[in-house]
């Protein structure tokens, strides 16, 4: 806090009035600038358009308090910049300054998104220390709001043999992260960047599971994930628990998203059978699954998807089917969303 100098004074009122950051000698309140809501975008867009020596000297200046900076509300963005526009110095300037305090800044508001940027832009060596220093905590962590993000840059820009910690800190524990608003995307980078004999403990709890967690308002898209990245007996799995249920779980609005996927990602036999079986009259009615689902608000979505893998043998019934529903409107409010679909082609 305290009192703005007169140049940030100056600087701002400028800003209210016209919209417009007035060219600035930065040189002795770098720090101020960093630190204030306006200063800070001011510190980071010169930076960015600065050429090498002043980039430099900037740096110089503002290098004494990057530790303060890296958990400051503005500043933190400032450090970000550094790290995405900066030399190879200067990033290797703030990777020592990281490097034991990994731990801290993942659980911190600002912090962690210093070290987010810090894991695309340091060297190898910088992104092992962070996993090394918070591998020891990685479930703890998983379930933390900063922290979680942090784990999931780790997965994704550290080789996967350096992860094997990590990912069995999630063994035994996967049904109930599938289920939590952090858990399942730390999962689903996991499950999209770590190797298949690695992810195949993780994998399996999903599937024995993966019944009830296509329905949970996060464990569908780890279900997803597996019917996209999984082995090919995985895929297998979750395409066999859709295969006779494909209106019921399309009538769902979890569920619906496992069978969109399902259509997307199954072996051309596989999806034969979904759009079959979507063409196949629904259960106590006289209509054809897909006309039932021109009635749900998220089933329609299906029925785009069907139209979308359909072969040259299904794709006539389909329409045909649709087309048949739109001449009732009334009965069926959602045909217009796929009806529109059929006319763009």
């Amino acid at each position: 806090g305290g009192a703005r100098s007169a140049v940030l004074e100056s600087f701002r009122a400028h800003y209210a009035s016209s919209g417009q950051y007035p060219p600035t000698e930065l040189r002795g309140v770098m720090l101020e600038f960093a630190q204030d809501q306006h200063g800070s975008r001011y510190v980071q867009q010169r930076f960015a358009d600065g050429n090498e020596g002043e980039r430099s000297a900037m740096f110089a200046e503002l290098q004494p308090f990057l530790q303060q900076l890296t958990t400051d509300v503005f500043g933190n963005y400032v450090v970000q910049k550094f790290l995405s526009h900066g030399s190879h110095a200067q990033r290797e300037e703030i990777g020592r300054l990281i490097d034991g305090q990994a731990l801290s800044l993942a659980r911190h508001t600002y912090g962690c998104r210093v070290l987010q940027t810090a894991l695309e832009f340091v060297k190898p060596a910088h992104r092992l220390r962070v996993v090394r220093e918070l591998e020891h905590h990685a479930y703890e962590l998983v379930l933390d709001q900063n922290a979680n993000h942090v784990i999931q840059k780790c997965i994704e820009f550290v080789d996967s043999r350096e992860l094997a910690t990590i990912v069995r800190a999630l063994h035994g524990h996967v049904t109930e992260l599938a289920r939590h608003a952090y858990g399942c995307r730390v999962l689903q980078r996991v499950i999209e960047c770590c190797d298949g004999a690695q992810i195949a403990h993780i994998t399996d709890e999903v599937l024995e599971r993966a019944g009830e967690l296509m329905a949970d308002r996060y464990g569908n898209y780890v279900v997803q994930h597996v019917m996209q990245h999984g082995s090919p007996h995985a895929r297998q799995f979750v395409h066999n628990l859709v295969a006779g249920h494909v209106l019921a779980l399309s009538c769902h609005k979890y569920s619906s998203n496992v069978v969109e996927r399902c259509l997307q990602f199954g072996t051309p036999d596989e999806r034969r059978k979904l759009v079959d079986e979507a063409l196949s009259v629904a259960p106590g009615t006289s209509l054809l699954g897909v006309q039932a689902m021109l009635r749900d608000p998220f089933a329609n979505y299906v029925v785009q998807k069907v139209l979308d893998v359909s072969d040259a043998e299904q794709r006539p019934r389909v329409r045909e089917a649709v087309l048949a529903a739109a001449a009732n409107p009334a009965e069926f409010p959602y045909c217009r969303h796929v009806v529109s679909r059929l006319e763009r082609g």
